[in-house]
């Protein structure tokens, strides 16, 4: 198999892995609060919802890393056709981002 072959299966099946993992966790996060109402049963209850908590913001992160590539990729593909909106871009960037004075202790 080439590389690319690989790099699509092994996003298909990250992907896929993902969406069940954050299925769990978000079954698991629902469980005590349909049992117990309002409250933790435990200290060790606590952490591990905390610990849920902490994965599927992992997950959700990760996937908006993932769109706002994909649409930096897509906007960077149809932006090389209008060359005069892009370099306005880049000149908008270079002035915003140019220093153009620098105070000392006198002023």
């Amino acid at each position: 198999m080439n590389l690319k072959r690989l790099s699509i299966n092994w996003t298909k099946a990250k992907k896929a892995g993902d969406d069940q993992t954050l299925y769990d966790i978000e079954c698991q996060i629902d469980e005590p609060t349909n049992d117990q109402g309002r409250g933790y049963s435990s200290i060790e209850a606590k952490a591990t919802l905390t610990e849920l908590e902490a994965q599927r913001s992992k997950i959700l992160l990760e996937w908006e890393e993932t769109w706002r590539l994909r649409s930096r990729a897509i906007w960077l593909q149809a932006g090389d056709d209008n060359t005069k909106f892009f370099h306005n871009f880049a000149k908008g960037r270079w002035v915003n981002n140019t220093i153009w004075q620098i105070l000392n202790e006198h002023g």
